[in-house]
């Protein structure tokens, strides 16, 4: 796992390392990358592709928020986590999309929650899911699943440039993939909630621009497990 930390202070920096290299997340090794605040930090940034970014919001010249901005237009797919001391900072910092706040004041406490719970996100996504029959087998990353729909005894997936079709249903594999972030919107759909732009009573937009339809019986168990599934597998923020 590839964390970067770009922060104007040099005790937060050696505390954030001392707390990193104390920490055993399963599966995952760890490398800390220092970066300094400057005009090519977005860049230097998105060229290490790192799974996680700490970043101070309150920094001087360009501020934590403003290079939050840059990278999320880049790579929503890189986590950032914003460490502050500034309240009053939090609310405009929400618009990067970022995974989690930490207190500087309380890193050594939260600081390790949150690389866990990336972790385990991490893994989530990477997770290879396994659908099958008498006849055949096909395993697809949970990351790469747009969303699933039926058709009579087949039920087919679909990526963002291909489609694969196995025969089945979609209730044999609605529970499993609950826990991996997929919404029942429809007796014929499960939508991955990682690819869900806007949501409203009756259509799920994905970020490709399809959209799905989620039926009145869904609505409201639909709205609710989004916002769950927003929380656990995409966003993660606290504060």
């Amino acid at each position: 796992m590839r964390i970067g930390i770009c922060d104007d202070e040099k005790d937060a920096i050696l505390a954030a390392e001392k707390i990193i290299k104390s920490m055993e997340v399963s599966g995952h090794q760890i490398t800390l990358i220092p970066f300094e605040n400057s005009d090519s930090v977005v860049e230097d940034i998105l060229a290490e592709q790192l799974d996680i970014m700490l970043l101070d919001i309150d920094m001087p010249g360009r501020n934590g928020i403003e290079i939050g901005d840059a990278i999320a237009m880049k790579n929503q797919e890189l986590n950032l986590i914003f460490l502050t001391n500034r309240a009053d900072m939090v609310f405009r910092a929400i618009y990067c999309h970022p995974y989690r706040f930490i207190r500087k004041s309380h890193m050594e406490t939260e600081l390790p929650e949150a690389l866990e719970s990336v972790a385990q996100k991490l893994s989530n996504e990477q997770f290879l899911f396994e659908f099958h029959n008498k006849n055949e087998s096909l395993k697809v990353r949970i990351k790469d699943i747009l969303y699933i729909d039926s058709d009579k005894h087949y039920i087919q997936i679909h990526e963002e440039d291909k489609m694969h079709r196995v025969r089945g249903k979609l209730s044999a594999y609605e529970d499993r993939l609950k826990e991996y972030g997929f919404i029942r919107i429809h007796i014929g759909y499960l939508v991955n909630v990682r690819f869900i732009y806007r949501m409203t009573a009756s259509i799920a937009e994905l970020d490709n621009g399809k959209i799905l339809p989620i039926s009145r019986k869904y609505s409201t168990s639909a709205r609710e497990e989004y916002n769950i599934g927003m929380g656990r597998f995409v966003n993660g923020i606290r504060i």
